[in-house]
């Protein structure tokens, strides 16, 4: 779709890619409001947890699993309750918290 089309998006990723592809570049898009490095620090929790430690602030212990399995050995070494959430979500959906392994 060219950029001169208006064009309705309900999160940051289409101008990300638009960023990160060199589109926006190409086209002299400019983003308005947030820069795509304060996106990309928001949305990559790893970044995100990075950014905090930078400027002093405590973060909760975290770690990534790729399934079911990791999750549960990383819960184990953090302790329960632990928070799980999926790694892209819409809406913040699909997450929750386990107090045991079994939950």
């Amino acid at each position: 779709m060219p950029f001169s089309q208006p064009w309705r998006s309900d999160g940051p990723e289409p101008c990300c890619s638009a960023y990160r592809d060199g589109s926006s570049g190409k086209y002299g898009v400019e983003l308005i409001g947030a820069k795509f490095e304060a996106i990309k620090k928001a949305e990559d929790r790893e970044l995100f947890k990075e950014s905090m430690r930078k400027i002093g602030l405590e973060v909760p212990k975290s770690d990534v699993a790729s399934d079911v399995s990791e999750a549960l050995a990383i819960a184990d070494e953090i302790g329960y309750p632990v928070v799980v959430r999926p790694a892209f979500t819409l809406g913040g959906t699909g997450g929750g918290i386990a107090t045991t392994g079994r939950s």
